[in-house]
């Protein structure tokens, strides 16, 4: 009885000092890499809006109702990744008329989208869709407004 409890004890001695030592290879040895790895796979938070519904008269007048907008964000871990930002910026700048440069800076860690041009028109819309490949961590969010006519 006593051998099994001296065997039992060496074979969790053995076990606890092995979990030991994967510990130690994975924090102090590859934590810098498995760190790295991690903060290249973050979740994107974005906030999506309600749609609200319409509000009618009794006559049938719609009083109140929603048209959606365009507004265009940048995910700055995602642009801070590009390998020529000089070039991305200018080519953000020249299509849509705005300086990024300092938002990269001051929001570089940042895991939040951040909205870089509101209410994008139609004609920009369609021309940031056509070469939206040359824009990577550039996205379109749709943002509903509400209108009240009256």
């Amino acid at each position: 009885m006593k051998k099994n409890y001296l065997a039992f004890g060496f074979f969790a001695l053995i076990l606890y000092i092995l979990i030991i030592f994967r510990l130690i290879y994975l924090q102090i040895l590859r934590g810098k890499e498995y760190y790295e790895e991690s903060r290249q796979n973050y979740t994107r938070v974005q906030v999506l809006y309600p749609p609200r519904g319409a509000i009618e008269s009794s006559d049938g007048l719609k009083l109140a109702y929603d048209i959606p907008t365009y507004d265009l964000y940048m995910d700055p871990q995602e642009l801070s990744k590009s390998s020529d930002l000089q070039k991305e910026i200018a080519r953000i700048k020249s299509m849509f008329g705005v300086d990024i440069t300092n938002i990269i800076k001051v929001n570089k860690n940042s895991i939040t989208p951040i909205k870089i041009v509101d209410n994008l028109s139609t004609q920009r819309l369609e021309t940031f869709y056509a070469n939206s490949y040359k824009f990577p961590g550039i996205f379109v969010g749709i943002v509903p407004k509400r209108i009240y006519p009256y």
